[in-house]
């Protein structure tokens, strides 16, 4: 039998890493060539965070995390991971500096190339610039951009399927940020 604490642990955990499975499942539908995932953030704040959405994007996907340990490099760290090859920019929902809402989250959103797109799960992502954001605080309900160009996003639907979590997860790759 379970002990209190650790009953109480494994429900935390299993809530939390709910915040990106609705995300991934429509990345995932939508994106279906996006494979190589980027995150700018404190990594040491928000380690928890890229493990449970390496876990939801599933093994098949890549993840590349830039480390800021400064908020004042936020641009340069947008530029590392551009050059890292990431298809899409997500954004951490509890970040120390690139969250969801956060000044730094629309820097690191606005320094991306147009050509990689960015993603929350909070709807302040979309005042950041985010495309889309989906996840506890939306109700896992999509939400769009809508100061998108006119047909951005054409083909972007919502699906009802289960997404299929392997044990492993994507592969992170963590780089260091100028500080």
């Amino acid at each position: 039998m379970l002990k209190v604490p650790t009953l109480l642990l494994l429900i935390c955990v299993g809530a939390q890493a709910q915040t990106f499975t609705s995300l991934a499942q429509t990345v995932a539908a939508n994106f279906a060539d996006t494979h190589h995932f980027g995150v700018v953030c404190d990594y040491g704040f928000s380690r928890q965070a890229v493990e449970e959405l390496a876990t939801a994007l599933g093994a098949d996907n890549r993840i590349t995390v830039v480390d800021l340990k400064a908020p004042g490099a936020t641009t340069q760290a947008a530029a590392t991971l551009a050059q890292s090859g990431a298809q899409m920019l997500v954004l951490m929902p509890e970040d120390r500096y690139v969250r969801d809402g956060s000044f730094h989250a629309t820097v690191a959103v606005h320094a991306m190339p147009g050509t990689i797109p960015a993603v929350g799960t909070k709807s302040a992502g979309l005042d950041n610039g985010a495309i889309l954001v989906q996840g506890p605080e939306t109700g896992g309900v999509m939400l769009l951009n809508p100061n998108l160009p006119q047909g951005y996003l054409d083909k972007v639907w919502i699906t009802n399927r289960e997404a299929f979590l392997t044990p492993r997860g994507a592969t992170v790759q963590v780089l260091n940020a100028v500080r």
